[in-house]
């Protein structure tokens, strides 16, 4: 018979060993494709082909990473919601621009299913967290289904909208169905044989879903696949305009100076690829101190993206520092803390807005052009 002791220590080399696992194989493929695009005798085509499992690999190391990272906040409770008004448009969107691709990849048709005029309905919630939820259910129900389609979609009554997530892949019984959602088996399953219950991702959902105030629930049946449904408190809000910003090239007039401040070089030559068609001229700083001082004499400097861990000066004190004679300027805290406060802490320290690591190309261009246009 097992302690409790003996169980916890259990499952902490469990959850250890999963990630192990699943980094190295990542980084294996990054490692492996990197060192076959070096090769001068591959042809054009393999050298996409390589590219792209290289790609490939990358984003799955960084889900992996985001998901365990999600794991550790909600275990610890350190993660919040941070509700504001979105528009079902952005919603449906989402979810058509991330799955589409890899839905047809497999022959299968992504079915977006939604009432009539209900792309055009405002409500209450914490996008970046419902962006997570729909990503595990959608991601999951295209990986485990092989044939016909995967429909997503919702419904609407006066106090809730309920999402749901359609599959057409093998049924889960219902002895697994109890421990779906739980980040290990107590009954010892090796969740790694069992299909999609092996992982985190559901675990993940259920934990943000608690966080928004919503329930899921699970339909399974062998022969007509699983049906996911999710609800979340509705009351419908009535706004007159809806901003959304458009990624579109600003003329050269209105190009922005940034200052790129991160002590890791791979970082600011990324966020230099990435804005490179939207500043005018990017300067790059590696502590704090260079760009208090790089602030204080290029008056140009339209806006700064800063890191907050870095050697000599950190971002908060060079946040201070720099809004103690330039008040106005917009500096963007950019890290790779996650931690519930960690926003509140930046934007106390001065800083204009908060980006955490990692972002999409888009997200920081959004971010951006939010203080420059």
């Amino acid at each position: 018979m097992t302690t409790n002791t003996e169980q916890n220590t259990l499952l902490n080399t469990t959850f250890l060993n999963n990630i192990s696992h699943e980094v190295r194989s990542h980084l294996n493929g990054i490692s492996g494709f990197g060192s076959l695009l070096s090769d001068p005798d591959v042809t054009k085509d393999e050298r996409m082909r390589y590219f792209s499992m290289l790609q490939s690999s990358g984003n799955r190391l960084m889900n992996t990473i985001t998901d365990y990272i999600n794991i550790s906040l909600l275990i610890s409770g350190n993660l919040t919601a941070h509700p504001s008004h979105h528009h079902t448009k952005s919603i449906i969107d989402f979810s058509k621009n991330k799955f589409s691709e890899l839905s047809a990849g497999k022959a299968l048709k992504l079915n977006i299913v939604i009432p009539q005029g209900g792309d055009d309905i405002v409500f209450t919630t914490d996008f970046d967290l419902l962006k997570i939820v729909i990503h595990h259910l959608l991601d999951n129900a295209i990986k485990f289904t092989d044939k016909e389609e995967v429909s997503f979609g919702f419904t609407i009554n006066e106090k809730n909208i309920e999402f749901f997530v359609k599959d057409k892949g093998p049924g889960i019984d219902r002895e697994s169905q109890i421990e779906l959602f739980e980040m290990f088996s107590q009954r010892g399953i090796d969740f790694s044989e069992v299909g999609r219950a092996k992982g985190h991702g559901l675990y993940i959902v259920k934990g943000i879903l608690s966080l928004l105030n919503g329930h899921i629930r699970l339909e399974s049946s062998r022969d007509n696949g699983n049906n996911f449904y999710f609800s979340l408190p509705f009351k419908k809000e009535i706004l007159s305009v809806i901003n959304e910003i458009q990624l579109s090239d600003m003329t050269e007039k209105e190009l922005p100076v940034v200052l790129a401040v991160d002590d890791e070089e791979t970082n600011n030559i990324y966020i230099e690829a990435v804005l490179r068609k939207y500043a005018s001229k990017i300067i790059k700083a590696f502590n704090g101190k260079e760009a208090v001082d790089i602030c204080r004499n290029n008056p140009d400097i339209s806006i700064v993206l800063m890191d907050i861990k870095m050697p000599v000066m950190n971002g908060l004190d060079a946040t201070r520092e720099i809004k103690s004679f330039r008040k106005n300027l917009p500096i963007i805290a950019v890290t790779a803390y996650a931690l519930a406060d960690d926003e509140k802490i930046a934007l106390e320290a001065g800083c204009d807005d908060y980006l955490a690591k990692p972002f999409t190309y888009a997200r920081l261009i959004e971010k951006v052009k939010k203080y420059t246009t």
